[in-house]
């Protein structure tokens, strides 16, 4: 096959004994255009050993892509073409990236009696096999590259949100709590025999039952075996009696988010990650962090307020004409609805949601996003003020009308905040609460300690200003930065009481982060671990461990004063050995039991802060640790664990 240079493909033959090339087919212009997309040549031989030459490009016309094939006959002299289009979804798979072609049998006299095989791999990570136009099966390869996931918990029934609360928020009586609730018994046989049920044999639903579907839903539908099972329609997705089945919210390296019902695995609803303006030339979604966040529905007459949680997933959008932009999602996470909101030019709140959806219930168009900055992102964080409020370093991100994010522009001489939107009512929010923020950067061999100022003669938007400046050697360079898990959250025990009845008091500072620093290449420096108090930058705790190969293989979580690392050991020492090691570091207010400095309430500037006392344990681990997490509950109340992933893939959690 060749390529003329008007853009016509055309086939090219000739025979055996040394006859002149000649053309054999052509299939016309492949010219990749705006009205042209890019196409997708295969080639292959059949039964027969005859060429099978074929060519995939999508048609504007029939809103399809179109498989076309040229199946030459070298015994006769002769070929056949054949064409249709077939039925490839682009809203939910984007589109066509490489193709591998597998020809119909000879068995039949007649090509149009069989079917041709085609295998295609779109740009949203999709394997998909199709037989002739109907498909065989999907695979979604995109979940293998997994960039966030966020799991949120399903919303109550209505009997749970009314919780006895009558009509206009008004406390209900116990005589009228019963009247309601006799008038709410649906199929008063089938309620009372489940009922009964449930009491005497304590049954209920199992976590892993699959999420019910809407009752809106067509009766006529049915999901094929071989395609994953997205629903259609709004989800009836109700709390089960003990909240296991939850949703797990995932963005993916190929640009498209999934949410799975943790039960069962199945895809409840997938939405592709819109380009905005970079669709004009190409580029791909690198999503940054997702971010839950709370949005207070007004309650009607017979329903009280319920907070709705909603997702904020921050990204960086790479154009393929190099430029990277700040772009951030807004969606309901039961739906995958676009619920984002945009300031216009005199400072009004306007909607510029996209949300279509077809007869099968999948969504029309992409996700579009909000371009927060022109410029890439440093860093995403959360404002201390117990809103849900957000930031990010290079972008100001606002997740709902109530909240206030941050962004930090790195592309000028001191970062600026922006906001978004950009409202006077979110520029007082953020004057209000820039006292409280302190922020640690990298930057090399150090780690730079910023506050946030506004000096309205030189700029509209808020500055962040080093304040503090910590070096941990000139042959170490800082990799990451880890911030406490438990900020902004509720501890429910300060303390641990010993055998002797002694109480050790939690040291509880949330301004404190880990910092990992790597030896530099060509160094022989060891690997370092600290943690530094942000408002001050002191470092509280430091231990050295050793570079394997001049590389830090370190994983770290802080969580209250509860700090776990771990790290590979290839000491040669007499009575060492070599292996994977995990520490639980845990921090006690002063030098010993029954002493305390209230640190959840002193301030970073008191010398008490650095009144603690450290224990450790090692334990030995016979795998890599890939990753390391806490778990947490609402109350904070339950014993905490540890997390560990290793790299025979297989979790495991105990209590150090």
């Amino acid at each position: 096959m060749a390529l003329r240079d008007d853009g016509v493909a055309e086939l090219l033959g000739y025979e055996a004994r040394g006859s002149a090339i000649g053309r054999v087919w052509d299939f016309g212009d492949v010219t990749p255009s705006a009205s042209i997309p890019e196409s997708h040549f295969f080639a292959t031989l059949n039964q027969n050993g005859n060429p099978c030459i074929g060519k995939v490009a999508w048609s504007n016309i029939h809103n399809a892509p179109i498989h076309e094939t040229f199946e030459a006959n070298l015994i006769g002299g002769t070929g056949q073409r054949t064409a249709f289009p077939v039925p490839f979804d682009t809203y939910e798979h984007g589109t066509i990236k490489h193709v591998a072609f597998s020809p119909s049998s000879p068995t039949p006299t007649s090509i149009n009696e069989t079917t041709h095989k085609l295998f295609i791999v779109t740009s949203t990570g999709s394997l998909q096999l199709w037989d002739h136009d109907v498909l065989q099966w999907v695979r979604e390869e995109a979940l293998a590259t997994v960039q966030t996931a966020t799991v949120i918990e399903l919303p109550p029934t209505r009997e749970e949100v009314l919780g006895g609360v009558g009509a206009g928020g008004t406390r209900e009586s116990f005589w009228n709590k019963i009247v309601r609730q006799v008038k709410d018994i649906k199929n008063p046989p089938h309620y009372i025999v489940h009922f009964v049920t449930r009491f005497v044999t304590g049954s209920y639903a199992s976590p892993s039952s699959p999420i019910s579907l809407a009752s809106s839903v067509p009766s006529t539908f049915t999901i094929p075996h071989f395609v994953p099972p997205h629903f259609p329609d709004a989800l009836a997705a109700l709390r089960d009696t003990f909240s296991f089945r939850q949703l797990l919210i995932t963005s993916t390296a190929h640009g498209k988010i999934f949410a799975l019902d943790t039960s069962t695995g199945a895809i409840v609803w997938s939405r592709i990650l819109g380009l905005g303006w970079a669709r004009q030339v190409g580029g791909r979604i690198v999503p940054v962090k997702a971010v839950v966040v709370r949005s207070v529905e007004t309650g009607t007459e017979e329903c009280v307020p319920e907070a709705r949680k909603e997702i904020a997933l921050i990204t960086q959008r790479v154009a393929d004409d190099t430029l990277v932009d700040t772009v951030v999602f807004h969606f309901d996470p039961l739906t995958g609805e676009d619920i984002k909101t945009v300031t216009s030019t005199d400072g009004e709140i306007e909607s510029a949601r996209i949300n279509v959806k077809g007869a099968n219930g999948r969504w029309l168009s992409p996700l579009e996003g909000v371009d927060a900055i022109a410029g890439p992102l440093i860093d995403v964080f959360v404002v201390p003020d117990s809103k849900d409020t957000i930031g990010t370093l290079d972008e100001f991100l606002q997740v709902s009308p109530r909240r206030v994010t941050i962004v930090m522009y790195s592309s000028k001489p001191a970062p600026q905040v922006r906001l978004y939107p950009d409202t006077p009512d979110t520029h007082a929010s953020l004057t209000e609460l820039a006292p409280k923020i302190h922020l640690a950067l990298r930057a090399g061999t150090q780690v730079l300690g910023h506050e946030l100022g506004l000096n309205d003669e030189l700029s509209f938007f808020h500055v962040a200003f080093p304040t503090w400046g910590v070096s941990f050697g000139e042959e170490e360079e800082v990799t990451s930065i880890i911030r406490s898990s438990h900020k902004h959250r509720d501890v429910a025990s300060v303390g641990r009481v010993k055998g002797d009845r002694t109480t050790l008091y939690k040291y509880l500072n949330s301004h404190l982060i880990v910092v990992i620093s790597a030896p530099s290449r060509g160094s022989s420096s060891s690997c370092g671990l600290h943690v530094v108090d942000t408002v001050k930058g002191t470092v509280l705790y430091h231990v050295s461990l050793p570079a394997v190969d001049e590389k830090c293989d370190i994983k770290a979580v802080l969580d209250e004063n509860w700090l776990v690392y771990s790290y590979y050991d290839d000491s040669n020492e007499v009575g060492g050995a070599k292996g994977y090691r995990v520490v639980s570091v845990e921090m006690y207010e002063g030098y010993g039991p029954d002493q305390k400095i209230s640190s959840s309430d002193i301030t970073s500037y008191s010398n008490k802060t650095i009144e603690f006392s450290v224990y450790e344990q090692a334990f030995a681990m016979p795998h890599r640790v890939t990753a390391i997490a806490t778990t947490s509950t609402k109350f904070g109340v339950s014993t905490k664990d540890i997390i560990v992933t290793k790299t025979a893939f297989i979790p495991f959690h105990d209590v150090c």
